[in-house]
């Protein structure tokens, strides 16, 4: 990470607290703000809605626990369907990076961006698709406007790394 990222995801927010509530407000608006997406290899078409996302203190110490709440609407072949994502996962076990996804671009043939929690180890990631339990190695969220990716990604870094750090 650079320095001038990380001087920025420091002054940003004031408080765990403040960072928490910039992204249960920000991304269900960001998310819905995204164009739709496209497959590159089958062409379907997708968009993504951050519902909610809360924030409690995981059990093993392993940091903040993020749980992500979604809906997604896909067309495949001329086919509709809808479908519900959940992800949980401990800040503490998860690389947070900017995302190129090279599998999608959006509806005006622009590449796919957003942000990419990568797990340290193994199946650190709780997920429910539909309902249905699994474990992953990622998650991302698309998050095509720039300036709001910026302060998303400053918001969770921040909360990764503590909070505010004391003057010495």
């Amino acid at each position: 990470m650079s320095a001038a990222m990380s001087t920025s995801s420091e002054s940003a927010f004031s408080s765990r607290e403040d960072a928490e509530q910039f992204l249960a407000r920000a991304l269900p608006l960001a998310t819905a703000a995204n164009p739709g997406y496209v497959s590159k290899a089958d062409k379907a078409e997708t968009r993504w809605l951050t519902k909610s996302i809360e924030f409690d203190d995981h059990p093993a110490g392993k940091g903040i626990r993020v749980i992500m709440d979604e809906e997604f609407s896909e067309v495949r072949a001329g086919v509709s369907k809808t479908g519900t994502h959940e992800a949980a996962f401990s800040l503490g076990e998860v690389r947070v990076s900017p995302h190129k996804d090279a599998t999608a671009i959006t509806e005006a043939g622009e590449p796919a961006l957003g942000i990419i929690f990568n797990c340290v180890s193994p199946g650190c990631i709780q997920a429910k698709w539909n309902g249905v339990e699994s474990s992953s190695d990622w998650t991302d969220i698309y998050l095509q406007d720039g300036a709001m990716r910026v302060r998303v990604l400053a918001a969770f870094e921040f909360l990764k790394s503590g909070g505010p750090k004391s003057p010495s």
